[in-house]
């Protein structure tokens, strides 16, 4: 069949208030706000948009609940006009919604609600969507329902990109045989195998299949990557940082749009990574959001 979407990205969409301080207060302090963002944000939804602002034909799956925040966060998402889009609104649930606190510095402290997303199920997809998809990004949801949809994958021959961040060890281990391209946060690598990211990357890529690439961002100190013969590093670019809400997020979808194109791992990793750094110059996961041609001005004259 004939893929009309170059990817689609199934997960959890969340209505974000950033407010922007000179500290972030510890318990029973009060402190002044010197500016705050209403926005839409959420691992898939902002992956999606990141993907969609470089160029690519991009699908997004969500689930909202019936409430103001599911209201605000769908009238967000209608207004970017996805290729295809499919919100699903779950009576009687509440829709994620997370407080993020941000210092001068860009430091972070997120307070998150998850709502319903662990409420998503298979038989809730378009499965015409599903099909119509020549890749697949996952964000955190209910662990049987990525395997569900890894089997899928696997079942259609679409290729499987999976957030790794904040997913348990025991789930890697089980998805990473369905994956293609697994890209995870140093914390997360820290929290669940307490080993460096090019370690990791070494062991993501045996739990997988022969194909896998995996790779590990480091914020202010790039990425590691593994193909499977050698390691590909990458240096951030510096900016000047206002906020990294989002900053992952966005360069999944960076990396995916590259994918997309039939760029070499390098040439995505290192537009993923460029493109992630652009948008710490705003505050929320889109605001910064740069267009393609901004992240060309700064990519290796051997990679435009």
């Amino acid at each position: 069949m004939k893929k009309s979407i170059d990817c689609l990205f199934i997960g959890g969409s969340t209505q974000d208030l950033l407010m922007r301080t000179e500290e972030i207060p510890k318990s029973d302090q009060r402190v002044q706000a010197f500016e705050y963002v209403q926005c839409c944000g959420g691992v898939s939804a902002t992956a999606a948009a990141a993907h969609q602002e470089a160029g690519g034909v991009t699908g997004l799956i969500t689930i909202v609940g019936e409430d103001a925040a599911g209201e605000f966060i769908t009238q967000d998402l209608q207004r970017r006009q996805f290729h295809e889009i499919q919100i699903i609104k779950k009576p009687g649930a509440r829709s994620s919604v997370s407080m993020i606190q941000i210092d001068k510095n860009g430091s972070r402290s997120i307070t998150h609600y998850g709502g319903c997303i662990y409420d998503l199920e298979f038989g809730m997809l378009d499965v015409k969507l599903l099909q119509s998809a020549g890749m697949l990004h996952l964000g955190v949801m209910d662990e049987e329902l990525m395997m569900e949809i890894a089997g899928f994958c696997r079942a259609e021959g679409i290729l499987l990109s999976v957030d790794g961040g904040n997913l348990s060890g025991s789930l890697a281990e089980r998805i990473l045989p369905f994956t293609d391209v697994w890209i995870l946060d140093e914390g997360t690598v820290k929290k669940t195998l307490g080993m460096t990211p090019e370690e990791a990357c070494l062991y993501y890529h045996d739990k997988g299949h022969k194909g896998i690439f995996s790779a590990v961002t480091m914020g202010g100190d790039g990425a590691v990557g593994y193909d499977g013969k050698k390691f590909i590093h990458m240096d951030p670019i510096r900016v000047p940082v206002v906020d990294t809400t989002g900053a992952g997020d966005n360069y999944h979808g960076a990396f995916l749009y590259g994918m997309g194109r039939g760029w070499s791992m390098e040439m995505c990793m290192e537009f993923a990574g460029i493109f992630a750094s652009l948008t710490c110059r705003e505050i929320g996961g889109r605001k910064g959001i740069p267009s393609c041609s901004e992240v060309m001005k700064y990519m290796k004259p051997s990679n435009t």
